[in-house]
C-alpha cells in the first residue's frame, strides 16, 4: 500500500491498531535504557508513545500524514517523561545520523528490496552499540497465521 491508502486506511476508523505497544516491542525493549529512539514505519504511532512513556525521546517515522496525526493526538492526551517527534518520510528513504540507542521497526510491509532498504535505514540511524530491533512475519503465516500481509511479496 502506498501513503494514501495509508491514509484511507487511518481516517477510515478511529484506531487501526490499538493504544498498547507490540507485546515483542514491549518484551524485547523493556529492560533497555532509555535513550534516543526511531519507530520506523511508526504507523499511529502505539510503540513511540509506548517508549516516550517510559523516558525514549523517540523519532516516529512514518509516510502516513494521517496516522502520524493520530499518534501526536494521542501523545498529547498523556503525561510523557520523554518525547515524540513527529516525521512524514517514507521509511525506504529517510536518513538519520548515527546517534539512536534504538531503533524498531514492527510489521514494515513492503516487497523485500524496499523493507531491506528501510532496514538498511534504520541500521544507518543507530550510534555503534546501538539495538536494532525489526518485528515482523514468518512467510509461514501466508497459510498458517492470522492477519499480516496476503501478498507473498511482503512477508
Amino acid at each position: 500500500m502506498d501513503a494514501d491508502q495509508w491514509d484511507a486506511r487511518y481516517a477510515a476508523t478511529d484506531l487501526v491498531w490499538s493504544v498498547t505497544p507490540n507485546q515483542f516491542v514491549a518484551a524485547e525493549v523493556a529492560d533497555l535504557a532509555p535513550g534516543s529512539a526511531v519507530d520506523l514505519a511508526a504507523g499511529e504511532g502505539r510503540n513511540a508513545i509506548w517508549l516516550a512513556s517510559r523516558g525514549w525521546d523517540v523519532v516516529a517515522v512514518d509516510y502516513s500524514s494521517v496516522g502520524l496525526a493520530k499518534g501526536r493526538r494521542l501523545a498529547e492526551d498523556q503525561q510523557l517523561p520523554g518525547s515524540v517527534s513527529w516525521v512524514c518520510a517514507d521509511a525506504t528513504t529517510w536518513e538519520s545520523a548515527p546517534v539512536h540507542d534504538l531503533v524498531v521497526i514492527a510489521y514494515l510491509q513492503l516487497p523485500a528490496d524496499e523493507r531491506r532498504a528501510a532496514v538498511r535505514r534504520g541500521f544507518a540511524a543507530l550510534r555503534p552499540g546501538g539495538t536494532l530491533l525489526v518485528v515482523a512475519h514468518d512467510t509461514t503465516n501466508l497459510a498458517e497465521g492470522t492477519g499480516g500481509p496476503q501478498d507473498p511479496r511482503c512477508s
